[in-house]
């Protein structure tokens, strides 16, 4: 019983310590490119790059919420689509 107990508590800290975790997010652009002069943008339409997993690959609606999330926060900045 006494096993049991310790095993669910450590499951327990190993879940919240890697729930607590932080996303390492990266960005690319060209340093050297003037934003300020942007005003508009477009989607480009073309296949989507492929990861293997057909949840992901296949998931239209994913792809909307994306497009729709990025779509606000370009608004939001003042750009038209």
């Amino acid at each position: 019983m006494i096993s049991l107990f310790r095993s669910s508590v450590a499951m327990l800290l190993v879940t919240l310590v890697t729930g607590c975790a932080s996303l390492r997010v990266q960005t690319d652009y060209d340093p050297a490119t003037d934003f300020s002069a942007l005003r508009t943008y477009a989607w480009l339409e073309r296949p989507r790059p492929t990861t293997g997993n057909p949840a992901i690959d296949d998931n239209s609606l994913l792809v909307a919420r994306i497009h729709d999330a990025v779509d606000r926060a370009l608004a939001a900045r003042g750009y038209r689509r």
